[in-house]
C-alpha cells in the first residue's frame, strides 16, 4: 500500500503526496473527486482530514481508496460516534468534541442540585450540597454552610441539668463542642445535654 495523501471529506479534494504523485504519473498536487475515480490508483490509500461526504461518507482518520473502481473506506476512526441526552433521543445526540451541559444529564440523586456558576470564566458546574454528609469532630457537614463547633449555655446557675442548642452536633466518639456557659455554676453533679442528644456529666479539672 502507497499513502497517497490526505482527503478533505466536506470538499473531496485530494491533497497528493509525492509517492502517489510518483506513482500516477502526474504534476498536479491535488486531485478533485468530483471528476470520477483516479485511474491506476489500486494500492493506493488517502486519508481523511475532515470529515465530509465526498466522495463516499468519510471520518477523520479513515481511509479512501479504490476497490474494484471504485471509490471505499476503511474505518480508522476511533471517535464516538454520538453522545445522547438525559431523554436518550436522537434529536440530543452529539457528535464531535461533545461538551455536556447540566441538561444533558439525568439527576441521579433528586436530592443533588447542580447550577452553573456564572462568574467562572468558563461554563462550572458544581454540587450544591453533599449526597452522603459527614460528621467532622461531631458537627454533620453537608456542604451547605461553615462548620460551627460552639454554642452558649443560658441554663440558670443553680439548675445543674444544663442544656444547650447547635442544630448541626452529633454525639459521637471524638466529638468537640466549644461552650460559653453565660451564667457561673452554683449547682453540684451538673450535666449537660446538647440537643436532647442526652445528659452527659460536667467534670471541671479532671473531677
Amino acid at each position: 500500500m502507497v499513502y497517497g495523501g490526505s482527503i478533505n471529506g466536506a470538499t473531496g479534494i485530494i491533497t497528493l503526496s509525492a509517492g502517489a504523485k510518483d506513482r500516477l504519473k502526474i504534476t498536479a498536487s491535488t486531485y478533485d473527486t468530483s471528476k470520477g475515480v483516479l485511474s491506476n490508483a489500486e494500492g493506493i490509500y488517502f486519508i481523511c482530514s475532515t470529515t465530509g461526504a465526498k466522495p463516499i461518507t468519510l471520518e477523520v482518520g479513515d481511509w479512501l481508496l479504490i476497490n474494484n473502481n471504485s471509490w471505499s473506506r476503511i474505518d480508522n476512526t476511533d471517535a464516538v460516534s454520538s453522545v445522547r441526552g438525559s431523554n436518550n433521543t436522537a434529536a440530543q445526540a452529539k457528535t464531535g468534541a461533545v461538551v455536556l451541559d447540566a441538561d444533558d444529564v439525568s439527576a441521579a440523586k433528586a436530592d443533588i442540585t447542580v447550577t452553573k456558576d456564572s462568574t467562572k470564566g468558563y461554563p462550572a458546574y458544581r454540587a450544591e450540597e453533599l449526597y452522603r454528609p459527614r460528621a467532622i469532630n461531631g458537627i454533620n457537614f453537608n456542604a451547605t454552610s461553615d462548620i460551627t463547633n460552639y454554642c452558649r449555655c443560658t441554663t440558670a446557675s443553680s439548675t445543674a441539668a444544663k442544656t444547650a442548642t447547635l442544630s448541626t452536633f452529633k454525639l459521637q466518639t471524638g466529638s468537640i463542642l466549644y461552650i460559653s456557659f453565660d451564667n457561673t455554676n452554683t449547682a453540684n453533679s451538673v450535666t449537660l445535654n446538647v440537643n436532647n442528644t442526652g445528659a452527659k456529666p460536667v467534670y471541671a479539672r479532671g473531677y
